[in-house]
């Protein structure tokens, strides 16, 4: 295929023909495309850079959902987002498509696809814990400048994402992640202490680019210089 991504147009019946071959172990009524056993390597891990974060398969996305194995990929253009997410141990797969938002990955069909999933699988919501305490002691750990690695970036997604880089600093007693063209900060809520460990973007994955720190930031108050692991 010397195209994809946003070289390829389809129809939303030819694509929820292409999730049935998927739960079909490659075929469908139309006839075969896979082997099962092409295909179940395909969603097996292929990579993965620390055990704490979901693998990837060839050119699928794994993750789980109240313990239920999930493949799927997303596709995002202007104008254009779409969500796939399939359970193969279930036989369940769900599609959600916008016509609209802004060209970023996730938005909309996303959420979607995850509350219709979820639904049929009688799982509840994911909550996020707000109880748990800050650790100061890991923060020297995570401090510094962090940018996309070496090499020629193919997919704008990270870069629209991180900018240049992202700068990962203490200010005002809590852990601040800044972007220069859109700044994150992680604020505690009125009354409540802001979670902790302090969570942070996987940004030494940014859309399959390895992304590291290239500098630490100079010691002063506030601010630590750290050499992260990866």
């Amino acid at each position: 295929m010397p195209a994809g991504a946003a070289g390829v147009y389809s129809t939303t019946r030819d694509v929820a023909r292409y999730v049935a071959a998927l739960l079909g172990g490659g075929a469908n009524a139309h006839g075969s495309v896979l082997g099962p056993a092409t295909l179940a390597g395909m969603f097996e891990p292929h990579h993965q850079l620390d055990p704490r974060l979901p693998s990837i398969g060839l050119a699928f996305f794994r993750d789980e959902v109240g313990g239920h194995r999930t493949v799927g990929h997303d596709g995002i253009w202007k104008g254009f987002l779409s969500a796939m997410v399939l359970t193969p141990d279930d036989g369940l797969g769900v599609l959600a498509f916008a016509n609209t938002g802004r060209f970023r990955p996730g938005g909309a069909p996303d959420a979607v696809a995850d509350a219709v999933l979820r639904g049929l699988l009688d799982v509840p919501d994911e909550t996020v814990p707000g109880d748990v305490p800050e650790d100061p002691v890991t923060w020297s750990e995570l401090c510094g400048w962090y940018s996309l690695g070496p090499g020629v970036l193919t997919d704008p997604q990270p870069r629209m994402l991180f900018g240049a880089g992202v700068d990962v600093l203490v200010s005002r007693d809590h852990l601040t992640v800044r972007v220069p063209l859109a700044p994150r900060r992680f604020s505690p809520a009125p009354g409540r202490r802001p979670p902790g460990p302090v969570p942070r973007r996987p940004l030494h994955d940014g859309g399959g680019h390895r992304v590291g720190r290239v500098r630490p930031r100079p010691r002063r108050a506030g601010h630590h210089p750290v050499h992260p692991p990866w």
